[in-house]
């Protein structure tokens, strides 16, 4: 979402790279945060999908034989995997201490572990502890990419992915560039999405939802972050919904006066098809805060907007009947404009931000 008019509003103001807010929008960002300070809900709008796995440290002395660890890895995976990540917490080493705690925070593990991924975790493992000094030093690269809490690194994700499919090699770190395993995955989880449905469930569990205030990442920035807005959704699933042969558009509205969204339609031989995964993406973890107790204030607020968009919806037969669907959340009419993914994509990627006449609606 975003907290804008068209530019002709006076909410509206430069967001062009090096620029400053106006002070009386500083001073308003000022207030609204610490409201939000004083509602209990500290960590809103920064929504992540990871929950660390927590393992408690295994001294060295207790490390099992590789021939148990592999054994372990055959026959309980889920206890391999925890064992792992116990090795690494418990190893004198600080930087195989912090490799652990920056795989430990990759959403693959958030269903317990595969044998596959078991046995990835058992090489990589065995690297970090028995490789040379050039190979330890990739390793520690990529564990120090986005140390913020409960983000993850992109290229750790990808590195992992490579290792869990093709196996690990003692040379496959020797004066490697870390971008490479990014690469990797950029290339990788496309390839294994095969409908937009798969493309709402794979973002909504790997990519956080966080209010972006300034220029608007591109695709591939977005993707090594792991965190941004509606625009960054957008973006990044509307290249991947095209890719598998739809016809997609962006749909803006104004579900409020103080803010637009983007979202996308995609139209197939059955009609049109809302896919909001901005939206799913709050809507899924917010559930999942709900589950486990009262919501906050805002996070209550924010539930209202996008309670039910945790999936695709459609098919409609024309853009207006697929709009009454935002119509119902606020409980009359949404001011709304169609545009082309190809047109919004390329002035984004550009400019940083969605067009102000875009929003003169």
């Amino acid at each position: 979402m975003h907290f804008m008019k068209p530019l002709k509003n006076p909410w509206a103001y430069d967001r062009r790279p090096g620029t400053r807010r106006p002070p009386w929008i500083r001073g308003l960002v000022a207030a609204i945060w610490a409201l939000i300070l004083a509602s209990g809900c500290g960590h809103v709008i920064n929504y992540p999908v990871t929950s660390p796995i927590e393992a408690p440290g295994i001294p060295p002395d207790r490390t099992p034989t590789p021939e148990a660890l592999n054994e372990l890895v055959q026959t309980n995976p889920q206890a391999a995997g925890k064992t792992l990540f116990g090795l690494m917490n418990g190893h004198p080493d600080p930087n195989l201490r912090r490799l652990g705690q920056a795989l430990a925070k990759l959403p693959d593990f958030a269903d317990g572990f595969t044998p596959q991924e078991a046995a990835a975790l058992q090489a990589v493992y065995d690297r970090a502890v028995h490789g040379g000094s050039k190979e330890r030093a990739v390793l520690d690269q990529m564990a120090r990419e986005n140390p913020a809490p409960y983000q993850y690194g992109g290229a750790l994700q990808g590195f992992f992915w490579y290792v869990k499919k093709k196996g690990l090699k003692p040379s496959a770190l020797v004066d490697v560039n870390p971008a490479v395993f990014l690469d990797y995955a950029w290339n990788e989880a496309p390839r294994n999405l095969k409908t937009p449905q798969d493309i709402l469930d794979f973002m909504t569990s790997q990519f956080s939802y966080r209010i972006n205030a300034h220029r608007a990442w591109d695709r591939r920035t977005f993707f090594s972050k792991k965190h941004g807005d509606c625009t960054e959704f957008t973006l990044l699933a509307g290249d991947w919904v095209t890719r598998l042969g739809r016809r997609v558009y962006v749909l803006l509205t104004r579900p409020t006066s103080l803010y637009g969204h983007a979202s996308l339609i995609v139209e197939d031989e059955k009609g049109l098809w809302l896919m909001d995964v901005s939206r799913a993406a709050l809507a899924r973890k917010i559930a999942d805060r709900k589950a486990k107790g009262p919501l906050c204030r805002v996070d209550a607020r924010v539930w209202k907007e996008v309670e039910g968009f945790d999936r695709i919806f459609g098919p409609f037969p024309n853009v207006t009947d697929l709009v009454r669907f935002y119509e119902a959340k606020r409980g009359g009419p949404v001011p709304f404009r169609v545009l082309d993914y190809d047109q919004y994509l390329f002035h984004v990627e550009e400019h940083g931000q969605e067009a102000g006449e875009w929003w003169e609606f």
